[in-house]
This record gives structure tokens, C-alpha cells and sequence, in this order.
């Protein structure tokens, strides 16, 4: 049966010095031309993406090594799922047509707005007496106020506003559990339907 070669994805014939060049981990085939290396120069090892999985950062992406970098766990952050996945410029890509504005017509030389990730926020040197806002769209504040709090915790930065988004608490009504964070006081407009709300 006919191997294929673990790197360029083409057949290894059957008969070939070719098939000496197994890795001694995952047992995948290589090509020695594919591996830079002449015919039967090496018959034991290791193929390179064996041995990247053995470094001990080999499964966090780029975000979670530089909070591991901070000291800071990067299983913590599994349950952050608050951080928007848009830009202002990606939302304005979207509207069709040829619509331009330029920035210069509706923000001030002297505002910066920009969205974070949580490992950008860490890394940036933002003052801690600027004005500063967060903004979350938090989908129930009540059944995320835990992972609110320890986003907060995590970016240890005290936010002059919080705004949040989809509060989800119904008009009238008083929230079922605690949503109190220090040094912050509450306020909001409630909801009529299954969605909405803000604070």
C-alpha cells in the first residue's frame, strides 16, 4: 500500500529507500528530498512537528503565551468569551457599497478607541489616570457577572465607565444575584423582552 510523504502530502513508493524516513513517533512517511536530506542518510528520528508538540508552550496561541509570559494563568481566560470579535473598521467593511468616512470627521486628534484583547490590555502601557471605559456586551449580566469580575481582576486596571451591554434584567424587576462590583455603583434601564438592557 502506498505511503504518503508526511510534509508535501505526495506518494511514497512502496519500494523505495524512501520508506526508511518513518518518524518513531507518529510513524508518518517522508520524502529525504522533502526533509533536505540525502537517501538513507538517516533512519531514526524524530519528524520536527513531533518535537515541536514536546516543548512545554506548543498549545497556547499567541494570546495565552503572553499571559503565561505575565505570570498569568492561561486557563483562567478559557471562560472570558466577553471580548468582541469586531472592529469598528471591520463593521463598517461590511456595510455594502463604496462608504468611506474618514476619521478626521467624527473623532478628535486627542481620542484613542481601540478594542483590546485581554493580553494586548495587559501588555499595553495605558495610564492609570486616563479616562477609561470597558465596554461588554455581556449577554445576562447576572449569568456572567463572575466571569465580569474576573476579567476585571485579570486587566487590574480601575475603569472610569463600565458599559454594559445585554444586561438581559427585566424593567421593574430587582436582579435574582449580587451583580455589585466594588468601587462601582449600578446603574441601568431594564428590559421589557428576553433580550436588551443596559447598565
Amino acid at each position: 500500500m502506498a505511503q504518503k510523504c508526511g510534509l508535501c502530502n505526495k506518494r511514497v513508493k512502496n519500494n523505495a529507500f524512501l520508506l526508511k524516513n518513518q518518524c518513531n513517533i507518529c510513524h508518518n512517511f517522508f520524502h529525504f528530498k522533502c526533509l533536505g536530506l540525502k537517501n538513507g542518510s538517516k533512519t531514526t528520528w524524530n519528524c520536527n512537528s513531533c518535537l515541536l508538540k514536546n516543548l512545554p508552550f506548543y498549545n497556547l496561541d499567541n494570546s495565552k503565551l503572553k499571559l503565561t509570559l505575565q505570570g498569568l494563568s492561561a486557563e483562567d481566560t478559557t471562560g472570558l468569551k466577553l471580548l468582541p470579535s469586531f472592529t469598528i473598521q471591520s463593521l463598517l467593511d461590511k456595510i455594502p457599497g463604496t462608504f468611506t468616512i474618514e476619521t478626521d470627521e467624527f473623532i478628535s486628534d486627542s481620542t484613542v478607541s481601540k478594542y483590546y484583547k485581554v493580553d494586548e490590555f495587559i501588555t499595553s502601557k495605558i495610564s492609570k489616570n486616563s479616562f477609561s471605559i470597558l465596554h461588554l456586551n455581556i449577554a445576562s449580566l447576572q449569568g456572567h457577572i463572575d466571569d465580569l469580575k474576573d476579567l476585571l481582576s485579570l486587566l487590574s486596571h480601575r475603569f472610569s465607565v463600565i458599559g454594559i451591554t445585554e444586561t438581559r434584567i427585566k424593567e421593574g424587576n430587582e436582579p435574582l444575584i449580587n451583580i455589585d462590583i466594588n468601587g462601582y455603583t449600578f446603574k441601568g434601564v431594564g428590559t421589557k423582552s428576553l433580550c436588551g438592557g443596559v447598565g
